[in-house]
């Protein structure tokens, strides 16, 4: 049978039957690799338990008048309807849950400066709602984050 014809290399079968080769070790996969799939594994495990056990929270930037312990924030009608008891404001590494949400709303222009108008991109002329809560704080005003929505990653996924 001529060479073309054949399926396999001549070469090739030679190394497969000789009989000195059959007792030798044959490496299937390198340390290499088995490095990198554990890393994989382990960082696979990682993002799954901060689906589980972490939350994303969404911030709304604000400022916080604080007087005698009682901490104010002064949100736009959106996000204030939003607003429950169960929210938290972070008044820098402080935080305290909402305690109160107004019914009545004031403009913009009378609770804030014109600085912090600008600095939290209001129109004087917007109305606004009061948000409170019970502080540690000396009387001052201060930068605050109000957390409107906090969510488990893990829920992207079941939803």
């Amino acid at each position: 049978m001529s060479e073309e014809n054949q399926l396999f290399r001549k070469k090739s079968m030679d190394s497969i039957t000789a009989p000195e080769e059959i007792n030798e070790y044959i490496r299937v996969v390198g340390i290499n690799v088995w490095i990198i799939l554990a890393a994989v594994v382990v960082l696979l495990l990682g993002v799954l338990v901060w689906a589980m056990f972490g939350r994303l929270e969404t911030y709304e930037k604000t400022k916080a008048v604080v007087e005698k312990g009682a901490a104010v924030c002064y949100l736009t009608a959106e996000v204030a309807k939003e607003m429950t008891t169960e929210n938290v404001i972070k008044i820098g590494d402080k935080q305290a849950d909402v305690v109160y949400v107004s019914d009545e709303p004031v403009t913009a222009g009378n609770v804030y400066s014109e600085k912090d108008l600008a600095e939290l991109g209001l129109d004087p002329k917007e109305i606004v709602y009061a948000v409170s809560s019970e502080v540690n704080l000396s009387d001052g005003t201060y930068n605050a984050e109000i957390v409107v929505e906090s969510i488990h990653p893990m829920e992207f996924v079941t939803n």
